[in-house]
């Protein structure tokens, strides 16, 4: 079984075909995964709703000191069709 984080992100006023993207940095400032996924905000639709997730193979409360790589700050830097928009600072202890 793995954990995950969410990054949850309600868009309003899109319309059509969109890429949202989120980039996981470490504390170490090195990228451990990126996710994309592509969708199209059906006709009407004001709000719509994407969320991305970070998986660990372990458990997080698992995680022993020499997998320091893993605790501390990280961020979530958020992508709509390859432009950024924000940064979102986490901790995992």
């Amino acid at each position: 079984m793995n954990d995950r984080i969410y990054l949850v992100t309600v868009w309003t006023g899109l319309k059509n075909a969109h890429q949202f993207m989120v980039q996981w940095v470490r504390p170490d400032q090195k990228i451990q995964e990126t996710t994309r996924f592509k969708f199209t905000v059906p006709e009407g639709t004001i709000n719509y709703r994407t969320w991305g997730w970070l998986s660990f193979k372990k458990r997080l409360w698992n995680l022993s000191s020499s997998e320091g790589k893993f605790t501390g700050t990280w961020k979530a830097r958020l992508y709509l069709d390859d432009r950024f928009l924000a940064e979102y600072p986490f901790e995992i202890s």
